[in-house]
């Protein structure tokens, strides 16, 4: 991701992630904004690269919607 960002110079990202839930009425009910970037697949433990900031040199907007339920 950081080479593509050197390449294409954006202004800033916007990264969407899906959620994970205990409940299914939780699903597509709301959504998680943050300004300060993400860190995808944590909370199933599926650690991926840090987006954020410090680790991209640009700003990082992130959008979580939850759409997965834990059975």
């Amino acid at each position: 991701m950081a080479g593509r960002i050197r390449r294409v110079r954006p202004a800033l990202v916007i990264a969407t992630d899906i959620l994970a839930g205990h409940r299914s009425e939780r699903i597509v009910a709301g959504i998680q904004l943050s300004a300060t970037g993400i860190h995808p697949g944590s909370g199933v433990g599926n650690r991926r690269h840090a987006l954020f900031r410090q680790t991209l040199g640009i700003p990082v907007i992130a959008v979580g919607v939850p759409t997965v339920v834990h059975t």
